[in-house]
């Protein structure tokens, strides 16, 4: 910690890094506020004629006719238009979803979110739990507003509306569109009160070898943030160690990331990064980079996201109080797969490659996978592996590569 520090205030800091800095916390914002007038323009419908609609569908009065149900139910166009939260305020104030189960029992409370296969719950009585979804029958989501998306990409905004069929849900926006349970990846609720649309966990672990005189401290956080076709990403890791008399050696990645979702499962990226590498001699490394990509696999228990476009770094090294500029082609691979049997595990990786543009011959490789073990609600232990390569060696050090572990004591964020 005082080695960070002590770089943070040394009066070598590059004027130019301090501009970077400043520049990477404003385009964050700038996408979060984008992202915001996004989710404040889904509707293009009037709000009078959206109540009206759905207040007729809750009391079982004549629906007005918008479109013909019947007709409308299987179709499935790339952007469902529904309604937003501001246009649900005109007909009432939330009430509590209820998710029906198999065997019959049922559960009230609120929605936090359905993904990776299973659906959590803040529910009366129990609090917090999780449900795996080949154990629900159908979902009755109250009054609120959801975001929900399906394997093929298709996205409908709505209130969620109790089906008789098993293992069905119905998503009523200006038309009612069935869907199974097993199709869906994804449910968010499109929260009135901004600041519980953050999800996420936060942790830290320590490992000491008395043998080695090693001791290595770990930190991290994995935030996201839905905002109508807009998912903000803000994560951080942050390893620590120490050995013997030698200074302590910090590897520190953070990014903040906007994904929009576009039809038939494609994607727009923008991200901004900080990262910092004794190891490998990078004092810090500040990225602004924009890709594409596709969700080649999309299911309830497994994703794969393939990005590509270009990166922008500003690096500086030990042995150097200079900033470089450099132009990178990235190629990513994001992998999970969700298993909620039993034991509750998810494993992930991501592997993303660099190769120089305006630097020829240089490559770099960032990969790390990530073991995760729910051994009681909202409370996770993460195995992780980590490895960093860049065949671009700096004066003074002696490898091009980075590898390590790392053991995460999670606690899940509602």
């Amino acid at each position: 910690m005082k080695s960070f520090r002590k770089y943070v205030d040394d009066p070598s800091f590059s004027p130019r890094l301090r501009y970077y800095s400043r520049r990477f916390i404003f385009l964050f914002f700038f996408v979060f506020l984008t992202g915001i007038a996004g989710a404040r323009g889904i509707d293009s419908i009037p709000p009078g004629r959206v109540a009206e609609g759905i207040q007729a569908e809750l009391t079982g009065d004549t629906v007005p006719a918008v479109a013909d149900p019947d007709s409308a139910k299987d179709e499935k166009p790339d952007y469902v238009e529904g309604i937003d939260k501001d246009s649900a305020r005109y007909y009432s104030r939330n009430t509590a979803d209820t998710v029906f189960l198999k065997n019959g029992d049922r559960f009230t409370g609120r929605i936090l979110s359905f993904e990776q296969g299973r659906l959590k719950m803040d529910a009366h009585g129990p609090g917090v739990i999780g449900i795996k979804w080949h154990k629900i029958a159908s979902i009755g989501g109250g009054n609120r507003i959801y975001k929900v998306e399906d394997r093929n990409g298709v996205i409908y905004f709505g209130t969620l509306q109790h089906s008789p069929d098993t293992g069905e849900i119905d998503v009523l926006g200006m038309i009612r569109y069935g869907i199974m349970l097993e199709d869906v990846v994804r449910i968010f609720p499109l929260e009135e009160d901004w600041f519980r649309g953050f999800k996420g966990n936060v942790g830290a672990g320590m490992s000491y070898d008395k043998a080695s005189d090693v001791l290595r401290l770990n930190a991290e956080y994995n935030l996201y943030y839905v905002i109508s076709k807009w998912r903000l990403i803000n994560n951080l890791s942050y390893i620590e160690t120490e050995t013997g008399e030698e200074e302590p050696s910090l590897r520190i990645s953070t990014i903040l990331q906007a994904l929009y979702g576009l039809p038939k499962r494609w994607v727009l990226s923008e991200w901004n990064s900080f990262n910092r590498n004794d190891e490998l001699g990078i004092t810090s490394r500040i990225s602004f980079g924009a890709a594409g990509g596709n969700n080649i696999i999309q299911t309830e228990q497994a994703r794969l996201l393939v990005l590509t476009g270009f990166v922008v770094n500003a690096e500086r090294d030990v042995e150097s109080t200079d900033v470089l500029t450099n132009l990178e082609w990235p190629v990513s691979l994001q992998h999970t797969v969700y298993s909620f049997a039993s034991p509750n595990l998810s494993a992930s990786s991501n592997i993303t490659s660099y190769v120089g543009i305006t630097e020829k011959g240089r490559y770099r490789l960032d990969g790390n996978i990530d073991l995760t073990w729910e051994f009681i609600p909202d409370l996770s232990l993460q195995f992780s592996v980590y490895y960093n390569y860049d065949n671009k060696l700096v004066e003074g050090k002696k490898s091009k590569e980075d590898y390590g572990t790392a053991l995460t004591l999670l606690v899940d964020l509602k």
